[in-house]
């Protein structure tokens, strides 16, 4: 029997079409910041924080300021290098091309020859979603004895200036916006949520001060002169069986000890980007699981017929922090939630294999003490497996 498509047929030529960067945002928003509720409303923010952090991994900023606003916006202002003053290619000022068209920035040469040599930013999607997603974003830059201004509405440019500044020493960014609650659920700023996010941000970090600025004026500030081993023994919630483990070479900074407690504490970056898991964390796990194994033979901790010591038996009250600056990093969506590098892997496991030897031969009492609790997870892992077979 012939079936007959009793709906209209509507697709036509006219139904193909093409979307700017902006508009494409507005569109599917959760497509770039994953979500349309506070989680992405953060991430929004942090896109901003991130370009200023940038500037601190260049040499250029030493400073970085968060003030939440009475109108429900926030305002984020560095005292980097500033954004160059000139005419971009298609036309329009380069302070409007970095914030209003979408694969734009500094950020793609692979040699970092413009300063940006382990840039938390890859894709030039980051600020332009900020933007896209705001009733208002102002970009203010200072550089070179200049002010430029760009105005922004709901993505697209309003207004520009440029002038002489009134502060000729001045030099740097300042983001102001307003989340647009006609795209985004959530648009009320977490100042706790914040807050965490600027102390995680200090300690890897170290020697860069940031400011909060909530409602009522209050201003917090977070610095850390110490880095990775100040945010382990923040996170550490136990005593610790261990001194820290710590190296900081060839763009690889790992801080780790363990504790008496079973959980397993880890944070991830890849230049100050947060991920939950990545080829750095294969990478180091693989070194730190094979040398623990070739140091306990060496010393008789395992002997010849015991089989080897697993990752999970090491996890056990460890609390580790790892910090990857790299060149042009590969990840899996716009978010960097996870690294996907083989070359991360590679390298963090040669570095890390030869730190962590060093380590253990130099610290035979902590290794004892590491070793010793996790052959008790051993056991306890192969006994659970005999139980079940």
């Amino acid at each position: 029997m012939k079936m007959t498509n009793i709906i209209e047929d509507t697709y036509t030529a006219d139904s193909v079409k093409t979307l700017d960067g902006i508009t494409h945002i507005r569109l599917r928003p959760s497509m770039y910041i994953g979500s349309i509720e506070s989680a992405g409303l953060h991430h929004i923010l942090l896109e901003i924080i991130s370009n200023s952090v940038d500037e601190y991994l260049n040499g250029g900023a030493t400073k970085i300021e968060v003030e939440l606003l009475k109108n429900g916006g926030v305002r984020v202002s560095d005292n980097g290098r500033g954004i160059p003053v000139g005419t971009h290619e298609s036309g329009c000022s380069v302070l409007e091309a970095v914030f209003g068209i979408t694969n734009t920035g500094a950020k793609y040469d692979n040699e970092g020859k413009s300063g940006y040599n382990s840039s938390g930013g890859t894709n030039g999607i980051g600020a332009k979603a900020t933007n896209a997603l705001s009733v208002y974003f102002r970009a203010v830059s200072y550089r070179d004895g200049q002010r430029e201004e760009v105005l922004f509405e709901r993505g697209f440019a309003k207004s520009h200036s440029l002038e002489k500044s009134s502060e000729p020493g001045r030099h740097g960014v300042s983001i102001e916006f307003v989340p647009d609650g006609t795209v985004l659920n959530c648009t009320k700023f977490d100042d706790a949520k914040i807050a965490k996010q600027l102390e995680e941000l200090s300690y890897l970090c170290k020697g860069l001060t940031f400011t909060l600025t909530i409602e009522g004026g209050t201003t917090l500030t977070f610095y850390s002169e110490n880095g990775l081993l100040d945010y382990i023994n923040s996170l550490n919630k136990d005593v610790a069986i261990s001194t820290p483990f710590y190296c900081n070479t060839e763009g690889l900074e790992v801080a780790l000890l363990w504790n008496l407690n079973s959980s397993y504490t880890y944070r991830l970056y890849t230049n100050n980007i947060p991920q939950y898991k990545g080829t750095h964390h294969t990478g180091f796990k693989t070194a730190l699981t094979s040398e623990m194994n070739k140091y306990a033979r060496e010393k008789g901790f395992i002997k010849e017929k015991d089989d080897n010591l697993q990752g999970s038996d090491l996890e056990e009250g460890q609390v580790m922090v790892l910090s990857l600056r790299f060149l042009n990093p590969i990840y899996e969506g716009q978010n960097k939630e996870n690294l996907t590098s083989a070359d991360a892997r590679t390298l963090v496991q040669r570095i890390a294999a030869e730190e962590i030897s060093n380590w253990l031969h130099s610290n035979p009492k902590e290794a004892k003490s590491i070793l010793d609790k996790a052959l008790v997870s051993k056991k306890a892992r192969e006994a659970a497996k005999r139980a079940r077979a």
